[in-house]
């Protein structure tokens, strides 16, 4: 939290509980690692039929 232009900390506690919903940092790494992969597939999929097509014309 920024308060009077400086970031201030408030510890919350070992027994502190995320809201429900909240993501926890390691399951939004993996669930981001996967979609850049799905992106990845994508891209290489679009350049084989880009590929196919040249190759057909």
């Amino acid at each position: 939290m920024k308060k009077g232009g400086r970031w201030r900390w408030k510890y919350l506690g070992k027994g502190w509980q995320p809201p429900e919903g909240f993501t926890r940092p390691r399951e939004f790494l993996e669930a981001l690692a996967g979609y850049k992969a799905l992106l990845r597939r994508r891209e290489a999929l679009l350049e084989r039929l880009a590929e196919a097509e040249r190759a057909l014309s």
